[in-house]
């Protein structure tokens, strides 16, 4: 796993496990958190390789119910600068991520952004 250098707004690289899935992938996370012309929140789309070919899926910031940072094997000096976190939408687990922590900040104000959007549309 690499830090992936780009714009603050950019991609960032890390690992995801899917809930009832035993291992973890490599994936590709952005966030992309501008409100669309039909009213849409911005979302956390995560890509990774399986298979042979990309997997994305996206999730709605609006359907985030739970963010909760693991510590567990959190330890090792190359995970230095990372966050282990789990992600629950509409209130079930629904993945873990383990990528850079600006990027857990960045999806705080995120949230937080698209929270008050809501509340005022």
């Amino acid at each position: 796993m690499s830090f992936n250098a780009d714009t603050a707004g950019g991609p960032r690289d890390g690992l995801v496990c899917y809930y009832g899935e035993p291992e973890w992938t490599n994936a590709r996370f952005t966030l992309v958190d501008v409100m669309d012309n039909l009213g849409g929140t911005g979302a956390l789309v995560i890509a990774r390789q399986q298979n042979g070919s990309v997997e994305t899926r996206r999730v709605d910031f609006e359907d985030i119910t739970g963010l909760d940072e693991l510590t567990d094997g959190m330890d090792s000096e190359s995970l230095a600068g990372y966050q282990r976190l789990e992600l629950s939408v509409n209130r079930s687990i629904y993945c873990q991520i383990i990528w850079p922590q600006a990027s857990t900040e960045r999806l705080l104000a995120s949230l937080t952004h698209s929270n008050r959007q809501s509340q005022t549309v």
